[in-house]
């Protein structure tokens, strides 16, 4: 049903998009955003760095994975979503150890950051090739209030923390507990998420009004 992304690309995406959204009222991978609904619109920003692709899906994923069957992607289904981000974040990583155990690095993404963009996320990938470590370095976007946080990129010596994880927590005490070694990539937009109904007329009208 699948079709698998063949590429030289070395670091696996992770697109984080399992949650009910609950303070949405409705699944925010399928809001409109332009032509597109969300879900589409965030995988149109991953596409063009040319790597393999898992997309975790959790809630509502009966409905909503038919919007990939022509996507390059895999697509997983975390069953325990309800746990929390750390669950899927688990979820996507088991798939990719199993798809690709010399993988280098993964990328984790989440749906409903409506300012990510293609350029932050080549930014990243830079950032790591140029940061080597035994163990692989951590790169984080950082917000305007200084704070780091997703995307996050983590090299392969930091599989076996990620698994580790506080399924409620997600990578966040990872990431601040790391935070002195951690490259950050500046990202100012990113601490403005689609959560609630109003977030979501905010960026529809800022962007496509």
């Amino acid at each position: 049903m699948m079709q698998k992304y063949t590429t030289q690309c070395n670091t696996y995406i992770i697109l984080l998009a399992a949650g009910a959204s609950v303070r949405m009222g409705q699944p925010k991978q399928l809001l409109p955003i332009g032509e597109q609904p969300l879900l589409l619109h965030t995988l149109s920003q991953l596409l063009p760095l040319s790597c393999p692709i898992i997309v975790v899906l959790g809630a509502f994923h009966e409905q909503i994975s038919p919007l990939l069957y022509d996507s390059p992607v895999e697509v997983v289904v975390n069953t325990h979503w309800q746990q929390g981000m750390g669950s899927s974040m688990k979820a996507g990583l088991s798939m990719v150890q199993t798809r690709a155990p010399g993988v280098s690095s993964v990328l984790f993404v989440v749906v409903d950051q409506p300012k990510l963009n293609t350029a932050l996320l080549e930014n990243m990938l830079e950032c790591y090739r140029q940061h080597p470590q035994p163990a692989g370095c951590i790169v984080a976007a950082q917000y305007s209030n200084g704070t780091l946080g997703v995307p996050a990129l983590f090299g392969k010596g930091w599989f076996a923390s990620l698994h580790q994880l506080n399924n409620e927590a997600g990578a966040g005490v990872l990431i601040r507990s790391q935070q002195a070694t951690i490259t950050p990539v500046s990202f100012p937009e990113g601490e403005w998420d689609l959560d609630f109904p109003s977030d979501y007329f905010k960026w529809k009208n800022e962007d496509f009004v």
